[in-house]
């Protein structure tokens, strides 16, 4: 029973302080971002590893299936007739993380192993701390520019009840659904909070390629990788606007990752998550296909 009362008492009490956020005007922004795209993932995490505190590489794929579920939930919401229910959308994020509470029986899952885990943990802080500086300082510098505001246009209409805004896209819906569901929590939205959610899905991008480094190659490898790519100018900029790149980059090495999981371990979730993060990078752009002939090898 101890090894998942405590990872369920700390997401619920996570959860509930998300609730009363929504509740304050000042901070209701913070409790729809938690929400919507942290919580879900954290959760994802924790039954990715069987209910005990998920490594590295479980939380993060758990962070992407967090992302892709919340905007599958918002997808199948936006075809409902009439304004975007958005509380409808927070009773589907919770019916996502109160099963986490619930105990269930379980196979004994591989732990890992001290020697292995500690120069992990140091290399996945590192290209997370570079990434965000690059990514989260200043995050709401401009108005919102050129693909920017088509997208946030075509949120704001789909939030009030066109039906065809996703339909004339022309682009996959994804980039649209993260600002569409976020402000339909917040009740109001910024140049920066509207790309946080982008923002921390370039991150996570970014540690999802120094993780395949390091599984695939060696650990030097994997931080090298990493760190060239959390300062890589391209990636930079598209962590820092509201547009597909970053979550393109983060469905699809997150889904590489989930399937050399599943070489390794042989446990089908991991197949299921792999394929499930590819799917949704196709829901970003067409471009996350580039990544199927790595997936199929």
């Amino acid at each position: 029973m101890s090894r998942w009362r405590n990872p369920a008492l700390a997401l619920v009490g996570l959860t509930l302080l998300a609730d009363l956020a929504l509740a304050v005007p000042g901070v209701r922004y913070v409790g729809a971002f938690l929400l919507l795209w942290v919580l879900p993932g954290f959760a994802w995490g924790w039954h990715l590893a069987g209910r005990r505190w998920p490594g590295v590489e479980e939380a993060a794929v758990g962070l992407g299936l967090g992302f892709g579920t919340t905007s599958l939930l918002a997808l199948a919401l936006s075809y409902l007739p009439g304004p975007f229910p958005g509380r409808l959308l927070a009773v589907g994020v919770h019916l996502l993380v109160v099963p986490t509470v619930l105990p269930r029986r379980h196979g004994r899952h591989p732990e890992v192993s001290e020697k292995t885990s500690v120069p992990l943990r140091a290399l996945c802080v590192s290209v997370v701390i570079i990434s965000s500086l690059f990514r989260l300082v200043n995050l709401g510098y401009s108005e919102f520019q050129g693909d920017e505001g088509v997208i946030m246009v075509r949120a704001a209409a789909a939030l009030t009840g066109s039906p065809d805004q996703l339909f004339l896209h022309q682009k996959g819906p994804l980039e649209v659904l993260l600002p569409m569901a976020t402000w339909s929590l917040s009740t109001t939205i910024n140049e920066g909070q509207a790309r946080l959610p982008f923002a921390l899905a370039g991150i996570v991008g970014v540690l999802a390629v120094s993780l395949l480094g390091a599984r695939f190659l060696n650990r030097r490898a994997g931080l090298l990788g990493g760190l060239l790519l959390a300062v890589n100018g391209y990636f930079v900029g598209f962590g820092r606007i509201v547009q597909y790149q970053s979550l393109v980059l983060m469905m699809t090495g997150l889904g590489l990752l989930a399937l050399g999981l599943w070489q390794e371990r042989g446990e089908d979730r991991w197949l299921l998550a792999g394929a499930s993060l590819l799917a949704c990078g196709l829901l970003g752009h067409y471009d996350a296909a580039l990544a199927l002939p790595a997936a199929l090898y």
